[in-house]
C-alpha cells in the first residue's frame, strides 16, 4: 500500500512540475525563494560579520570632552569628585562637584549637572580661600562629605542638593570642616601636625553603592556617623563626625565631632576607614605600620589588633591602598602586598573587627621578585578585583605593567589580562560601562573591557592617544546626575577626568562618548564598512538581514508544513470516513476557526516564552482549521469518483483506498495551501517579534525584531537604511511564496490555464 501510494505521488509530482515550468509567475517566485534560501544556508559565509558583532566604539561614539584650565602659582592636589546624590541617580537636582585645591590654600568647586556640559554655565563655580577663614598654609588634600538621608533613607523635601555637602581639610595643623555653599566654618580643631594622608570612609565619599543615613541609637537619638583619618608618617588621629545635611539646623549637632583615636605610631601607607553603617562590628580603621604589620582599630579606638603581613610565610609590605567591595552587602577587603620574592593580594574578610576576628580568605599570588601591585584593587560590585601589576628592572626602575583582574576564588580572570609597555600611574573601574581605564607614565589613557568579547564593542584602545607626561591624575566621576556608583545608571552618561597638576589643565570626558548610531551606510574610522549601516546599538543591518532569513524560512516553512500536515490529515479522515468521526472532527475545526487567531498567538507565545520554536508550534497549532475544511470538501468530491468505486470492487481496503487513490489527488491542494501559508506564518512571526515576543538572542535575530528595535529607538523616520531592508525582505519572501502558490493553483485548476 505504501509503495503504491509513493509511486502515485511521484507520478503526480512529475506531471505537476512539467506544468509548473510553464508558469512565469511560478518561476519568478521560485527565483525569489531561492535567493532567500541561499542567504539562509550560507549566512556564516556571506554575512560580513557575525550576528553578535557590534561596531567598535570608535565608529559608534564621537569623543565628547570638556576642558578648563585652573590658575595657580603653587601646585595642585589630586582632584576630588563630590557626588551630591550618592546611590540615587533619579534626583532631578543631583550633581557632581569637581573640587581642585592648590598648595596656596585656594579651593575651586565646579559643578556638573544633568543635561548640561561641564564648565558651561557661568556662576556655578565656587571659590574658597582658606585665608578668608583665618587659616594659613600648608594645606592638606581636601575631602568632600556627601549629604545623607534620614532614618527612612529619604532626604528632607527642602534639601537642595545644589547647596549640600561639606569639605574638610587640615591647614597648618588645624582640622577644619566648612560648608562651601554658605561659606561657614562649622568646626576647627588644632591637631598639632600636618597629615600626609587625609582620608574618609568610602560611604561618606560617595564611593560605595550606599549613602549615609541616620541610625537610631539605644537612647532614641539619631546619628549619621562619618569617619575621617588624618595620618602622618608618625601619628594617626581619627575623627567621628555626626553629619546628615548642611541644611539641618545645626548642620553638625552639638558634640557632633569627636576625636576617637590619637596615637603615635609609624605609618607606612595610606590608611583605610572602613565603615559599614548597619554592621559596625565589621568596620574598623586599617593602618599599615612598620615591622610588616597592619594595625586594625575598632571605630571607637578602644581596641587594636595587629595582622602580620606575609606571603607564603615571607614578611611583606603593602604596595598600594587597600581596596574594598563597593556593595555593602558583601564585606571583603583586598590588600596588595609584596615580599622579597612574591607579590600578592590578600582577600581579607573582617568577620568581627570588635573581637579581632579577621580572616585571610584567599590569596592571589605572583611568584616574581621584580613585580608589585601598584594600584588600589577595585572590584566594583563584583568579587573580581581589578588592579595593575608593575614590573621593575634590576635597579628598581618601573619598566612595564599588566592590567589584570582577579577572580572571586583567588585566581586570575582571563577576561582582563593585558600587558602595556609602560608603567601605569593609576587605574579605575567603571562597573556601569564594564571598562577599566588606566593612565600610563606617558600620559596615555588606555581603556579595556571587562566582559566577554562577544558582548563588547572594543578591545584595548587608547582614548588620549597623544603622549603627555604632564597628565598625572585620572579620576572616575560617575553620572552627572550626582552619583558615582548605583544600579540603573546609563553607560552613555558616565564621566571621567584627567588632570595636569603642573599646568592646571583638566579634561572631563565621557567614557563612551556621544553615540551617533544608528550609523548610515559607509566606511568608518575603524576601517569597517557597513553596506546597509547599523542599528542604534551598533549591530550591522546587512548581517541581521542575512541571518534573519534563517528565522523567516524556519518559522514560515515549518509552521506552514505542520499546519498543512495537521489540516490534511484531519480533512482527509473526516471527509473519507464520514459519520460520527466526521462530525467530531469538523466541530473541533469549527471551534478552532472562530478563535481569534492573532490575539491567541500572542497569548500563547507570551506563555511559552520568546523562542522561534515556540512561535512555530503556536502558528502550527492554530493554523490548520481552514486547510482541514478545504481538504475535507475535496475528499468528499473525490470519493464519489468512479476510480474510487473501482478500487473498492477490486477488493482494496478503505485505508488503502484513502492513501493510494484519495491522498495523491488532494496533495496538490495541500501544497497550494502550504505555499500560501508560508507567507502568513512569516508575517505572523514578524508581528509577534514586533511586539517583543520574539527570540532576543542576536544569533536568532528576525526581521520583526529589527523593526521592533527600530520603533523603540525613535529612528523610524530618519534611519531609512534600517527601516526599508527588513520590510522589503518580508514583502519579497511573502510575494515569492504567493507566486509559487498561484502557479500551483494554475496546475490544480486547468480552467485557469486556459484563460
Amino acid at each position: 500500500m505504501a509503495i503504491g501510494g509513493l509511486s502515485a505521488f511521484w507520478i503526480a509530482l512529475k506531471k505537476s512540475w512539467n506544468l509548473f515550468k510553464r508558469s512565469k509567475l511560478g518561476l519568478a517566485g521560485t527565483a525569489i525563494i531561492t535567493v532567500f534560501v541561499f542567504m539562509a544556508v550560507f549566512a556564516p559565509m556571506i554575512s560580513p560579520y557575525s550576528p553578535e558583532f557590534l561596531a567598535p566604539d570608535v565608529d559608534v561614539f564621537v569623543p565628547a570632552s570638556y576642558s578648563k584650565t585652573y590658575n595657580t602659582t603653587g601646585s595642585f592636589f589630586e582632584p576630588v569628585i563630590g557626588p551630591s546624590s550618592p546611590k540615587d541617580p533619579t534626583e532631578d537636582d543631583g550633581r557632581l562637584w569637581i573640587i581642585v585645591a592648590d598648595s596656596n590654600g585656594k579651593i575651586v568647586m565646579d559643578s556638573v549637572a544633568k543635561n548640561e556640559s561641564p564648565f558651561s554655565i557661568p556662576g556655578r563655580t565656587i571659590w574658597i580661600n582658606i585665608t578668608d577663614f583665618g587659616f594659613s598654609t600648608p594645606l592638606s588634600n581636601v575631602l568632600y562629605l556627601v549629604p545623607g538621608r534620614d532614618n527612612l533613607g529619604k532626604r528632607a523635601t527642602d534639601d537642595d542638593l545644589t547647596k549640600n555637602g561639606l569639605i574638610g581639610f587640615v591647614a597648618n595643623g588645624y582640622f577644619v570642616l566648612l560648608d562651601p555653599f554658605t561659606k561657614r566654618k562649622l568646626h576647627s580643631e588644632y591637631i598639632g601636625f600636618q597629615p600626609r594622608w587625609l582620608v574618609e570612609d568610602p560611604v561618606s565619599a560617595g564611593e560605595m553603592y550606599d549613602f549615609p543615613f541616620q541610625i537610631r541609637n539605644d537612647t532614641g537619638g539619631l546619628h549619621s556617623d562619618r569617619y575621617i583619618v588624618a595620618a602622618s608618617d608618625t601619628h594617626v588621629q581619627v575623627f567621628s563626625v555626626n553629619y546628615k545635611s548642611s541644611q539641618d539646623d545645626p548642620p553638625i549637632p552639638q558634640f557632633g565631632i569627636a576625636s576617637v583615636l590619637s596615637v603615635d605610631m609609624p605609618v607606612t601607607a595610606k590608611p583605610l576607614a572602613y565603615y559599614l553603617q548597619l554592621k559596625p562590628e565589621l568596620s574598623g580603621i586599617f593602618v599599615p605600620t612598620s615591622n610588616n604589620k597592619l594595625a586594625v582599630f575598632t571605630l571607637n579606638g578602644s581596641a587594636r589588633f595587629d595582622l602580620d603581613l606575609a606571603i607564603s610565610g615571607e614578611p611583606a609590605n603593602m604596595t598600594a591602598p587597600i581596596g574594598y567591595f563597593r556593595a555593602p552587602e558583601i564585606q571583603m577587603l583586598y590588600v596588595p602586598l609584596r615580599s622579597a620574592t612574591k607579590a600578592a593580594i590578600w582577600y581579607l574578610l573582617p568577620r568581627n573587627v570588635t573581637a579581632g576576628n579577621l580572616t585571610v580568605f584567599r590569596t592571589l599570588t605572583f611568584d616574581s621578585s621584580s613585580s608589585a601591585i601598584t594600584t588600589q584593587p577595585d572590584p566594583g560590585n563584583s568579587g573580581n578585583p581589578h588592579f595593575v601589576l608593575t614590573h621593575y628592572d634590576a635597579v628598581g626602575n618601573a619598566t612595564s605593567s599588566d592590567l589584570l583582574r582577579g577572580s572571586a576564588n583567588g585566581t586570575l580572570d582571563s577576561v582582563l589580562n593585558i600587558s602595556l609597555s609602560k608603567p601605569v600611574r593609576s587605574l579605575f573601574y567603571s562597573p556601569t560601562t564594564s571598562l577599566v581605564q588606566a593612565l600610563d607614565t606617558d600620559g596615555v589613557v588606555w581603556s579595556a573591557p571587562t566582559v566577554s568579547e562577544t558582548r563588547l564593542r572594543q578591545r584595548l584602545i587608547n582614548f588620549f592617544k597623544d603622549s603627555d607626561p604632564l597628565r598625572i591624575y585620572i579620576e572616575y566621576m560617575g553620572s552627572s546626575a550626582g552619583t558615582k556608583y548605583a544600579i540603573g545608571l546609563s553607560s552613555e552618561e558616565m564621566l571621567a577626568l584627567v588632570f595636569e597638576p603642573s599646568t592646571g589643565n583638566m579634561v572631563v570626558y565621557r567614557l563612551l562618548g556621544v553615540s551617533r548610531a544608528p550609523l548610515p551606510p559607509g566606511t568608518y574610522p575603524s576601517g569597517n564598512t557597513y553596506i546597509l549601516g547599523t542599528d542604534a546599538q551598533g549591530y550591522d543591518i546587512l548581517t541581521q538581514l542575512i541571518w534573519g532569513s534563517r528565522v523567516a524560512l524556519i518559522v514560515g516553512v515549518l509552521a506552514a508544513l505542520f499546519s498543512v500536515v495537521i489540516g490534511t490529515l484531519v480533512g482527509l479522515v473526516a471527509g473519507f470516513y464520514g459519520g460520527f468521526l466526521d462530525t467530531l472532527l469538523m466541530r473541533v475545526t469549527d471551534i478552532a476557526l472562530v478563535l481569534p487567531f492573532l490575539p491567541l498567538v500572542l497569548i500563547l507565545a507570551s506563555i511559552l516564552g520568546p523562542s522561534i520554536w515556540n512561535i512555530v508550534i503556536v502558528i502550527a497549532v492554530l493554523g490548520w482549521p481552514g486547510i482541514a475544511r478545504v481538504i475535507r470538501a475535496q475528499t468528499l468530491s473525490l470519493k464519489e469518483r468512479p476510480f474510487v468505486d473501482a478500487s473498492r470492487i477490486s477488493g482494496a481496503s478503505r485505508s488503502r483506498t484513502m492513501v493510494v487513490h484519495i491522498a495523491p489527488n488532494v496533495l496538490p491542494f495541500a501544497f497550494l495551501y502550504m505555499t500560501l501559508s508560508v507567507g502568513g506564518a512569516i508575517l505572523t512571526e514578524a508581528a509577534v517579534s514586533f511586539i517583543g515576543l520574539g527570540d532576543p538572542r542576536p544569533s536568532n535575530v528576525s526581521w520583526g525584531i529589527m523593526l521592533r528595535t527600530l520603533g523603540s529607538s525613535g529612528n523610524t523616520l530618519t534611519a531609512w537604511w534600517w527601516l526599508l531592508p527588513p520590510g522589503l525582505c518580508i514583502t519579497l519572501i511573502s510575494l515569492g511564496f504567493y507566486l509559487v502558490g498561484r502557479a500551483i493553483d494554475d496546475i490544480i485548476n486547468p480552467r485557469l490555464r486556459e484563460r
